[in-house]
């Protein structure tokens, strides 16, 4: 599924948390460029990280492996790679 986000009524991006699997979840965000570096996306990462505990799932990124920045945001909340393929990038929660 995914969320829309507003800030003050404006829409921002919006985030994706749907089943990846029978015990995880995937998490992810787009945001409007403009919102970028402003730490919204780790503070949607920790909510949505709490969000899969407290519904005792694990969690995953998917990513493209040339999204550096989305790299950097999975592993600074704990992720590993975990595979990679013709498709994107899977980060696992550890």
């Amino acid at each position: 599924m995914r969320y829309a986000l507003d800030l003050d009524g404006a829409f921002i991006g919006y985030v994706i948390y749907h089943a990846f699997d029978e015990d995880s979840v995937e998490i992810g965000w787009v945001l409007a460029r403009e919102y970028w570096g402003m730490g919204y996306a780790s503070a949607l990462t920790k909510r949505m990280i709490n969000q899969a505990r407290s519904e005792g799932k694990s969690v995953v990124i998917e990513c493209d492996p040339g999204q550096e920045i989305t790299k950097r945001i999975a592993l600074r909340h704990g992720f590993v790679l975990s595979g990679t393929g013709d498709g994107p990038d899977i980060y696992r929660l550890s």
